[in-house]
């Protein structure tokens, strides 16, 4: 009885490990062949699809703004858009702070924030509805400015697809050392 129990444990543990490598390779896979972008200033990096493109790009002394495309949304204004913006002077003095932020600035303007999460010390992250786009966003609070990365959809058909994507999004986000 107590091989069997044995034997019966360590199976476990294997098929534990096969399924959490199968998801881990899945991420690294699915992003392989994906464009980085990199901004030296601020000494971070992400990537995003191949075949999507940066569009409406904005650097002012408050914020640096992109705007990365899908090619449904770059023919027919329908899919779904990346956002990334870095806020050049730190706003929040906390995660709550920026917690409390997201909540009254989705009340003033009519948006729906659900499933706020605080992500370690740094992060947050959080899924949104406005009017028919739907979306994802996730901040960082780094020492002296902020960053705002999301991915929205325009219509609930690709709530799915925008959820995984914002996924592998999120998991390629690094700053680079």
């Amino acid at each position: 009885m107590n091989k069997k129990f044995t034997l019966l444990i360590i199976g476990l543990v294997a098929v534990i490990l096969l399924i959490a490598g199968s998801f881990y390779l899945d991420k690294r896979n699915s992003t392989k062949d994906w464009k980085i972008h990199e901004d030296k200033e601020y000494e971070l990096e992400f990537k995003y699809p191949q075949n999507w493109k940066l569009v409406n790009s904005q650097d002012n002394n408050a914020v640096r703004i992109l705007n990365i495309i899908s090619p449904e949304f770059d023919r027919s204004a329908e899919g779904k858009v990346i956002t990334f913006r870095i806020f050049k002077n730190r706003i929040h003095k906390s995660l709550e702070d920026l917690k409390e932020a997201i909540i009254r600035d989705g009340k003033m303007g009519n948006i729906e924030n659900s499933n706020i999460k605080i992500i370690g010390n740094d992060r947050i992250s959080y899924d949104f509805k406005y009017k028919d786009k739907y979306g994802h966003g996730f901040n960082v609070l780094a020492d002296t400015f902020e960053i705002e990365l999301g991915v929205i959809s325009t219509s609930k058909e690709l709530e799915t697809e925008t959820r995984k994507l914002f996924n592998y999004l999120i998991s390629t986000f690094r700053f680079k050392e």
